[in-house]
């Protein structure tokens, strides 16, 4: 734990208790296990946490003018936890804040509060459920999304989301309020976008910055031309997330191309479909071109 963290614990007794609690009832690799926090969170949140957070931010910033907070799960945020196993972050919401208008699955649990302060607004939110979320690793534009609607979430109050179920969009509102998040590990490896319209997925993402890193790491070290690299790659076809894998098989292919074929069949019977079918299909059309790996 970095030292700027252990002084913030040390100056906030309900932020460590609730470390602690992180550490007693969450598994790595587990996400489920992440609603078992719920009843700490709650008492998180009615605690004096958060004023106390606040009031050391601006001590350590006032104290040591090259005091930088650490990131949270978006630039607007101030992540106040943060864990392998779950992350806790404060986010400030303005009536005036442009509000995104593209709905996205998650890919991790999460509960998102009101502040119970007495200057909070009620933030304006639209629900929506995604019954048949899974298998997710395959786009399904089939799966249309039910408009639960509109609501008002108050100071004090929670709303939990599941991972690749719930899905909830912030609309215009009239107050400030600050919002707090409690997000699990991520238990999928893609998130579906929808069509604010239809309601209809239409492209999936990578929910992981570290997988899109590693997609173009891969790309690059094919582009650059030395076959030295075609050892990392091979590293990388027995990746958890399938563009990964199949990116690697690509990226081999460009630099070798007897390495390029052992990589394609031993992905010819990878569990995506898409990555199966692609390396099939290419090793029949590199069959009917050379007569290799028919």
């Amino acid at each position: 734990m970095r030292k700027k963290d252990e002084k913030r614990l040390q100056a906030i007794p309900a932020l460590a208790r609730f470390n602690e609690a992180i550490a007693a009832l969450v598994e790595t690799g587990k996400p489920d296990t992440f609603w078992k926090l719920r009843p700490a969170y709650d008492a998180l949140l009615q605690s004096t946490f958060l004023t106390e957070l606040l009031q050391h931010e601006l001590t350590a910033l006032n104290e040591d003018p090259a005091y930088i907070p650490i990131g949270g799960l978006t630039e607007f945020d101030l992540a106040v936890l943060e864990d392998p196993r779950a992350t806790l972050a404060v986010r400030v919401v303005e009536p005036e804040a442009a509000l995104s208008q593209r709905l996205f699955s998650r890919a991790e649990h999460c509960l998102m509060s009101v502040a119970p302060i007495a200057s909070a607004g009620p933030v304006h939110y639209q629900a929506y459920l995604q019954p048949e979320p899974f298998p997710s690793h395959t786009l399904d534009p089939a799966k249309r999304l039910q408009d639960l609607g509109d609501a008002y979430l108050r100071p004090g109050e929670t709303l939990a989301f599941r991972a690749g179920y719930d899905i909830c969009r912030l609309l215009p509102f009239e107050a400030p309020s600050i919002l707090v998040f409690l997000v699990s590990e991520k238990s999928q490896g893609l998130q579906w976008q929808y069509d604010t319209d239809t309601l209809c997925p239409d492209r999936a993402i990578a929910a992981s910055p570290v997988a899109s890193r590693l997609q173009f790491t891969a790309r690059m070290l094919s582009e650059m031309g030395n076959d030295d690299s075609v050892t990392a790659l091979k590293s990388l076809i027995a990746h958890g997330d399938h563009y990964v894998r199949w990116e690697a098989v690509r990226a081999i292919m460009r630099l070798s191309y007897r390495d390029g074929l052992a990589a394609l069949d031993a992905v010819r019977s990878d569990p995506h479909p898409h990555v199966r079918n692609a390396a099939r299909k290419a090793l029949a059309s590199l069959a009917a071109q050379y007569g290799e790996l028919a």
